[in-house]
């Protein structure tokens, strides 16, 4: 989610550019006072609206894209379990599914994890017929946790419907074919 926070900066600040140089141009151009103040307002409202667009499809392109969905939820997973909190329930609270299936040991050494590298997959995987996106949680020590999910593409928003999580014991094969890159760490 940082990248994706990044290019919205970068296009908040190509947007801004221009209509600052314009309107600080018309600004020291001017030789009347009312229209230089009202340049500096109309920049201000430019700027406003700028940041407004910007923010409005931040949100939206991190609640509609699946991986970016998926980033959240392990992270949220995670966050849970480190404190032995109801996981499904943690999801619901953040918006992220509905009535979340939960398969696995819920249980586990979380801590291992801690600091842990978060990779995302280039494919999906398939466990039991369904399409799953793999994240995976790479502990400083090189142990491999993979939460495996099922975003469903919802409107208004994707939800993760189904996770699957393999402690790094039983992830053996599973990943083989799947090439991760990595979008951060856990907190």
């Amino acid at each position: 989610m940082s990248a994706t926070r990044n290019v919205y900066m970068i296009i908040f600040v190509m947007l801004a550019l221009p209509i600052v140089f314009y309107m600080l141009r018309r600004r020291f151009r001017s030789k009347e006072s009312k229209k230089r103040t009202m340049a500096l307002v109309y920049m201000a409202i430019m700027l406003v609206a700028d940041a407004a667009l910007c923010l409005v499809l931040y949100n939206y392109t991190i609640d509609r894209q699946p991986l970016l969905v998926a980033e959240r939820s392990a992270r949220v997973v995670y966050q849970a379990g480190l404190a032995g909190a109801d996981i499904g329930q943690a999801l619901e609270e953040e918006g992220i599914a509905d009535a979340i299936s939960i398969q696995g040991d819920v249980s586990g050494n979380w801590e291992v994890f801690r600091g842990a590298r978060v990779d995302m997959p280039d494919k999906s995987i398939e466990i039991d017929g369904t399409k799953m996106m793999p994240v995976v949680l790479e502990a400083t020590d090189g142990q491999r946790m993979v939460l495996a999910m099922e975003v469903a593409d919802q409107k208004p928003k994707s939800k993760v419907q189904d996770i699957h999580i393999f402690w790094p014991e039983q992830v053996g094969d599973l990943i083989k074919n799947v090439t991760f890159f990595q979008v951060g760490t856990v907190d």
